[in-house]
């Protein structure tokens, strides 16, 4: 990891790869020369009774765990079934992928397991808490950092890390949103991801929340009188940055008091210095509680044995409020067992809370906010409307699609009017979408605006947008997005499979119904980009009239001040400079002391013979991915294989072999895509040319293009047939 970033959460299912080539600019070198992306992957097979056996030392339990029965036929898995206390709440089928999820809810506790299951030998897990707060402590930040640090039955620091290195897993990770926190982790087969389940998930609900890991990660004075710590650092770097006293400025402006959406979940490094362990034990007893938790898991594995190992060692040993030696679970891991399964006056974080009421924007509504600039030069706007419903998925992708129309390229509408002109409003203009609880807020922001513009932004948009409703959309070109963004959508799912799912899945526990409807209502992809090619011009203007142009809207305009630069360096100073007299310098050594302490605490290593009894996989039981590949020698019209399996492909190449002066190289796995990769030499460049290289990788696609029979290709032209047959 490192667990100590708050970041934001993967784009939504419905825009898989969007913008990954919002530019065609990119140099002849970018294209790719394998027949296909591979990626190879380490795959372990581990008989599930010694996986369980291994999970079984990892907890100690107090009883043998049952062993999962490998036989098990999930296709025969119906809803309403039972595997212990869970129920199937939900079963969907894709027809247009080899994806199944199942959604699965525990009757004793309420904890949720979601799986999307598909082929290929990488597990990945997604363990989301919903996180609703109403200040700016920072305590779903904090606790995100404190969850990596021991747990009640591995009480050490480096456990989780130490454990996942011994079984074929990349480091776990995290990310804290404004809605949740989401814990993160991928391991090579399915018997590494049951192992290290059960391990994770009692560091996310028994974390070992101690006052020297608090210290460290959290917030402390060092000997010079500053203060520190991972998560206030991160934070003294982020906040007066432009983009964070936009976002919060705005959602203050939007959201009255009471309403999550206003808070700074990172936390404001004025209530971080006064943050305490208990308040953060606090937050975690009320928030981190099985019906608030779902364990998303994506790749394939046996969803009846995840279901069992849940079943037996999560709610069978995690939840447990009796620790293996038989005593009651200790109250200073953040929980008590008298409530551990309590749903008692509980309200559904966002959905049952003032945060569920839609805002209301009643006129046009503008605010200032000053940001710290060397040069008072540029500034930014951004413009927030009220949007569809979260579940109104047709109208999202509509919007989604107009974003590329509008602005996807440089002869977009908007960056026609905005951007390409030899005196630019802005350098560049983007539109984006943010989930809330009952609806969406819709976002506009330009950036490197002059001050000479700045007041006026929204009326030049508005104004651009106005030809646009006149003239009508292109439906020709329209049609032509639709289809390449249909085709990156597939292209996605083809190298994610269901993991391409997973931020949908995530959304949908956090503000979806329980039932399961508004997930399967919204993987019916392809039925959306269908009913959109059918669209007429008169539907395309009224969604963009109706939700770009004829809203209210709350404008945001970031303003640079050098003054503000200097005023909070000067601030800071003076107040570092009045702790330091404040402490003293007893008070300073005694911070120095317990930061030492802290640190002494926390790197006390987890004893080896606890590391060395978890065993490492063979690489004998790797599944290697069968790849054909093969390449041409220069100067001859002979073909090499690079193995056996790669004999086919050669056989197929011979017969349309010729003599070619550099090597081509192919790499065949199955695929509907084909990716090509061109590599040029600058060795016999000049170096006094070399410099302008960067110079023609942008005009690369912005020149004339002559075809072969004399036909000039302007760039407009030229951008569309690219749109038209790339995906990227």
């Amino acid at each position: 990891m490192d667990p100590s970033s708050v970041e934001h959460p993967p784009t939504s299912s419905l825009s898989i790869e969007r913008r990954q080539s919002r530019s065609l600019r990119s140099f002849a070198s970018r294209f790719v020369l394998a027949s296909a992306l591979i990626v190879v992957v380490a795959y372990f097979a581990m008989s599930i009774p010694e996986m369980l056996q291994e999970s079984h030392n990892l907890l100690v339990p107090s009883e043998k765990p049952k062993l999962i029965d490998v036989t098990f036929d999930d296709s025969t898995l119906r809803e309403g079934d039972h595997i212990g206390n869970f129920k199937l709440t939900k079963k969907i089928k894709l027809n247009y992928t080899d994806v199944v999820i199942t959604q699965w809810r525990s009757e004793e506790t309420g904890l949720k397991i979601v799986h999307a299951d598909y082929e290929g030998p990488i597990i990945n897990g997604y363990f989301a808490v919903a996180t609703e707060i109403f200040d700016d402590s920072g305590r779903p930040h904090t606790l995100e950092h404190l969850v990596f640090h021991g747990s009640r039955h591995h009480p050490y620091s480096d456990a989780l890390q130490r454990f996942t290195s011994r079984s074929f897993s990349s480091i776990p990770n995290a990310w804290t949103a404004q809605d949740s926190t989401v814990y993160t982790l991928s391991t090579a087969g399915q018997s590494s991801f049951l192992r290290l389940l059960p391990v994770y998930v009692d560091h996310i609900l028994n974390p070992r929340l101690t006052p020297a890991t608090f210290v460290t990660e959290v917030h402390h004075i060092n000997d010079e009188g500053n203060d520190a710590g991972v998560v206030y650092s991160e934070m003294q770097g982020r906040e007066n940055t432009i983009g964070d006293l936009v976002d919060l400025a705005y959602r203050r402006k939007l959201y009255g008091e009471g309403n999550g959406y206003r808070s700074e979940t990172g936390g404001l490094m004025e209530a971080l210095r006064i943050l305490k362990l208990e308040d953060i034990k606090d937050y975690h007893s009320t928030y981190y509680v099985p019906h608030n938790l779902c364990l998303v898991v994506t790749g394939h594995l046996s969803t009846h044995a995840l279901v069992t190992q849940v079943q037996t060692m999560i709610e069978g040993q995690v939840l447990s409020p009796i620790m293996p030696n038989g005593d009651s679970l200790d109250a200073s891991l953040g929980r008590n067992g008298s409530h551990i399964h309590s749903r008692d006056k509980w309200n559904r974080p966002f959905m049952e809370t003032e945060s569920a009421k839609v805002p209301s924007i009643p006129k046009n509504m503008e605010l200032y906010v000053e940001f710290p600039a060397k040069e008072e030069t540029l500034g930014q706007v951004t413009i927030i409307t009220v949007g569809p419903r979260p579940n109104d998925h047709l109208t999202l992708q509509a919007l989604s699609i107009l974003d590329d129309y509008l602005t996807g390229n440089i002869v977009a509408p908007l960056n026609k009017e905005l951007v390409d002109l030899p005196s630019p409003y802005c350098t560049s203009i983007s539109m984006d979408s943010v989930t809330r609880a009952t609806f969406t807020e819709l976002h506009v922001t330009m950036s490197d605006v002059p001050l000479r513009h700045l007041d006026r932004m929204e009326n030049i948009l508005r104004k651009s947008l106005k030809k646009v409703l006149k003239r009508g959309v292109d439906l020709s070109r329209m049609r032509t997005l639709i289809d390449r963004d249909e085709l990156m959508w597939r292209h996605g799912l083809e190298e994610l499979g269901g993991e391409a799912f997973s931020s949908g899945i995530l959304e949908d526990f956090i503000y979806g119904n329980h039932d399961g409807s508004d997930l399967e209502s919204s993987l019916q992809v392809p039925e959306y980009y269908e009913s959109l090619r059918a669209w007429t011009n008169a539907q395309w203007i009224e969604t963009l009239n109706q939700w770009m142009i004829k809203p209210n809207m709350l404008v945001v305009r970031g303003r640079p001040s050098a003054e503000m630069t200097q005023r909070l360096e000067e601030e800071e100073k003076a107040r570092v400079d009045a702790q330091v007299a404040s402490l003293g310098e007893d008070g300073l050594a005694q911070k120095a002391k317990v930061l030492e302490e802290a640190k002494a605490t926390n790197e006390e290593p987890m004893p080896d013979s606890l590391v060395q009894d978890t065993p490492v996989p063979s690489i004998d039981d790797i599944n290697w991915i069968k790849v054909q590949s093969a390449s041409t020698v220069i100067g001859s019209e002979d073909v090499q294989e690079s193995n056996e399996v790669s004999l086919g492909l050669k056989a197929h190449l011979e017969r349309d072999s010729c003599e070619l002066p550099y090597i081509l190289h192919f790499d065949h796995v199955p695929s509907q895509f084909i990716t090509v990769t061109i590599y040029i030499s600058l060795s016999e460049v000049p170096i006094e040319l070399k410099r302008y290289v960067n110079i023609l990788e942008m005009l690369f696609f912005t020149s004339v293009v002559t075809l072969d029979d004399g036909t000039q290709l302007e760039e407009d032209e030229l951008l569309h047939r690219l749109e038209r047959d790339l995906v990227s």
